[in-house]
């Protein structure tokens, strides 16, 4: 899982010093990983709706955390919450270019 290396993921949920809010904070981790399982298999349709477009796996998902960290930089602030939304965002971005997405339709 290389989300988990990028700089911006540790600042956010692995050197996170804010005690009081450990619990929500794992959680948020959880919730997301969670949610990448799931967004792993609609992605992975993609290429057989679109194969002519380049890779939009869950590879292409988790170096977008890297991509994140070169705008963001080391002094950006940032929260758990908005650091969960910002990779909820990355991981959806993409789910809607595949017939996975609409299941009956």
């Amino acid at each position: 899982m290389s989300f988990e290396k990028s700089l911006l993921w540790k600042k956010l949920f692995e050197n996170n010093d804010d005690i009081q809010h450990s619990e929500q904070v794992e959680r948020l981790v959880s919730t997301y990983k969670n949610m990448r399982s799931q967004v792993a298999y609609l992605v992975g349709e993609i290429s057989v709706d679109l194969p002519q477009y380049t890779v939009h796996d869950i590879t292409h998902l988790d170096a977008l955390w890297d991509i994140a960290d070169q705008i963001t930089g080391e002094n950006y602030s940032i929260n758990p919450l908005e650091g969960f939304v910002l990779g909820g965002a990355l991981l959806f971005h993409d789910a809607g270019m595949t017939m996975a997405s609409y299941p009956g339709d």
